[in-house]
Formats: structure tokens, sequence, C-alpha cells
């Protein structure tokens, strides 16, 4: 089963973190970032991260002080500390507030790669690359009655203007289409703000065309990789019809 991972990456310098989301956001991992412990704990509590990788340094206190404060709130994140070779002592308290995974710096990819597979158990084979599954949308008309738009991939740029545009074109040279259909693979979740992307692409359908929400299907095995909760909060997304895969 294909899945994408969420990680949470926190460090005082903004360089820092956005050095290791570059690494990450090569593969299938959802990366947010935070330079301070007071907004990490806030974006924390918004989602369920898989994996929260954290230096020593962190501003508006420190690492220590957070794990605490994540295990108060019952949150239990395999969690990561970036350390340099005198940390020692903090290494031990660290271990003691439940951190299983250490990462001495400097850090290379490969290595950063190396430690996460084993905080998360992931096979390497399950590490997918975004570069060898890029973005194809095909847009066709069955019977003259259904549209069907088909995505596969994913992007790291957003489509939403170009695949509305290739849906508009097709829906105007057929007025007897009475269903739209977008069946979405499952690594299409490795793009850049997916459910964004996909609410875009439901507004768009429904200002350009005016045809109803309620009579566009969003399908495929996409919908197994997000909570059902995610692609209900949306503003346009969930006024279409969600037609999630049988278990």
């Amino acid at each position: 089963m294909f899945t994408v991972h969420k990680v949470l990456v926190v460090a005082s310098e903004e360089s820092a973190t956005n050095s290791i989301k570059n690494s990450l956001e090569k593969y299938n991992f959802e990366i947010e970032t935070s330079t301070n412990s007071v907004e990490a704990l806030q974006i924390a509590k918004s989602k369920q991260f898989n994996l929260v990788i954290t230096d020593t340094q962190i501003s508006e206190g420190n690492s220590l002080d957070f794990f605490t404060e994540l295990k108060k709130n019952n949150y239990t994140p395999q969690v990561m500390l970036l350390t340099t070779s005198g940390d020692k002592s903090l290494v031990k308290t660290a271990a003691s507030l439940g951190v299983n995974q250490f990462l001495l710096k400097p850090i290379t990819e490969d290595k950063l790669l190396e430690k996460i597979r084993e905080s998360l158990t992931i096979e390497e084979e399950e590490l997918v690359a975004k570069k060898d599954n890029p973005l194809q949308v095909l847009v066709n008309t069955i019977e003259d009655s259904v549209l069907l738009v088909e995505i596969y991939g994913c992007s790291q740029e957003s489509p939403a203007e170009v695949i509305i545009g290739q849906i508009e074109k097709e829906f105007i040279g057929h007025p007897k289409v009475g269903v739209i259909s977008l069946v979405i693979e499952n690594k299409f979740a490795m793009s850049s703000e997916p459910i964004k992307i996909l609410d875009e692409i439901a507004e768009g359908i429904l200002n350009r065309t005016k045809f109803p929400q309620e009579k566009t299907l969003i399908e495929g095995s996409f919908l197994k990789v997000f909570p059902k909760m995610e692609l209900e909060n949306t503003k346009s997304l969930r006024n279409c019809k969600l037609v999630f895969p049988k278990k």
C-alpha cells in the first residue's frame, strides 16, 4: 500500500528546516516546518504526524520542553533529535522522554533517509521518488454523457489551471455530459498541497462550466491516502461527491 508519511521539521534556523524539507520532498513525504517551539506545537496539534525531526536548538524554548509538551498532549509520533558530539547529556535526557532516534550533524541526505526509514520502518522499495512519477492527465468523454478525468503521478507546482482548461474544452464539445468523474491515482498525494489543488479544480469546474458540483465525482485510490475529514474540510471539494474505495 502506497503511503505518504507526514513529517514535522523543527529548528531555530530556517535554512536548516528548508535543507531537510528539500531533501525529503523528493520522495513520498508531506513536510511541515517551524522555527520555534510554540508554533511547532500548534502545527503538531493540527494533524497527525508520523515523525517529528527537531534540532537541539529551537527558538522560544528548547527541544526538551518541546518533547515534554508533546507528551502532555498524548501525542506520540516517532521523534528524531539532531545532535552534535557534545550533546551526550541532552541525548540521555531526551531518550528518557521517549526520543527514539538520533542523527549526528552534519547531516547528509543518505543518512537522513536511512534514519527515517529506521524510525518509520519503511522498506527501501516503499520510498517513492517523485521524479519517477510525473503528472499525467487524460481527459475523455464516454458515450457523450460522462466526462472522465484521469490523474496519475504527482506535481510540485499546482496544475489546477491547466487541468481546468482541459476539462472546460472537453465539456464545451460535449453538451450532453451529465457526470464529471475525476479518477485520481494515489501517487497524486505526493504533489505539493494535493487537497488544495483538488479544491481549486472543483471550484474551477463550477466557475468555468457552471456544472453542478454534486454531479462531479471524486474517486480513485487517492482517497485512501487522506482522512475523510481533511477532504471534507474544504471550500469546494466537499460539495462534490466523494466516492471512497471499498476497504
